[in-house]
């Protein structure tokens, strides 16, 4: 029924290609997180680390089983660049996630 072509959907193996596309779509100048990879390693990474990348992506469909650094967010305050720098309420609160985990879930 209808439950399952959206299971067939959810569970479909990641490509190259896919991948490919969304690494070329993320933007630079980010900061990294936990992992400490950049999107621009990625950007700039050759072929065979894209296959392995795919490979890993598949690995963790398959087994369900996601790396903890792609699952921890790091918050750090940033200064809104107005007001007294020793209040907290001038700050806002981002949160830095692993570049891989964003790709794995996009």
């Amino acid at each position: 029924g209808q439950s399952e072509t959206n299971n067939e959907f959810i569970n479909k193996e990641f490509t190259e290609g896919e991948v490919y596309k969304h690494i070329s779509s993320l933007k630079n100048n980010k900061s990294p997180g936990v992992d400490n990879i950049l999107n621009e390693f990625l950007k700039h990474c050759p072929k065979e680390l894209i296959t392995v990348i795919v490979k890993l992506f598949n690995i963790v469909l398959d087994t369900g089983i996601i790396p903890s650094d792609w699952t921890i967010g790091v918050i750090k305050p940033i200064y809104k660049n107005k007001g007294d720098i020793n209040d907290v309420n001038n700050y806002r609160g981002i949160t830095l996630l692993s570049c891989i985990g964003k790709l794995f879930t996009s």
